[in-house]
């Protein structure tokens, strides 16, 4: 962070709260003066925030370089709504964040059938 001070960069943390918690805070509230985002972090979490004036640029590293993501680009590559992206996770697992999913539960559940359930009960 001392880095980061240095090069003029504003730092923001909020003991007891995790940075995506405070980053989303921060979106919603310079959303709401009007501004667009960009959020560069290699944390999938971000992606639920994607919308129309919010992108997302993650590090790609199969690829050796950075990627920005849309609203275009999400939909297009997931089929689903990036506000659905985080219930998407929950009920096929994630790995990475502990969340085991149910397709261990239901034989045949898969990204095809969470996603029809998605659509059929988003808000």
């Amino acid at each position: 962070m001392d880095v980061l001070r240095k090069c003029n960069v504003p730092v923001v943390k909020v003991e007891g709260n995790e940075a995506d918690d405070v980053v989303a805070t921060l979106v919603e509230q310079v959303l709401e003066r009007g501004y667009r985002v960009v959020i560069a972090s290699p944390d999938k979490d971000f992606k639920q925030l994607i919308s129309e004036n919010v992108q997302i640029v993650m590090p790609l590293a199969e690829l050796d370089r950075w990627c920005f993501y849309t609203l275009k680009h999400f939909m297009a590559q997931y089929n689903c709504d990036p506000h659905s992206d985080l219930s998407l996770r929950c009920i096929m697992g994630d790995e990475v964040d502990g969340v085991p999913g149910i397709q261990h539960l239901v034989p045949g559940f898969g990204r095809r059938t969470a996603l029809k359930l998605l659509k059929k009960h988003a808000h």
